[in-house]
């Protein structure tokens, strides 16, 4: 069916043509800007790290009683 062998060139034109258009579109389509990206991410940081040391509270004083017992 295709006996034309493709270059290294044709590939690599392919790709960085893809890539650049992948990067257009996702600038385009990008939900949020950069900094408010980093606020919300920051948010959701504090708010796994607050769950995660109540987390292990609960655990000691759990602990605490049992070793009491």
């Amino acid at each position: 069916m295709f006996n034309k062998k493709s270059s290294f060139r044709s590939y690599a034109f392919t790709f960085i043509l893809g890539a650049i258009t992948g990067a257009a579109l996702g600038l385009l389509y990008a939900p949020m800007t950069g900094m408010r990206m980093q606020k919300k991410v920051g948010n959701a940081k504090d708010r796994v790290v607050a769950v995660v040391e109540d987390s292990v509270d609960n655990v000691q004083s759990a602990l605490r009683k049992v070793a009491n017992a």
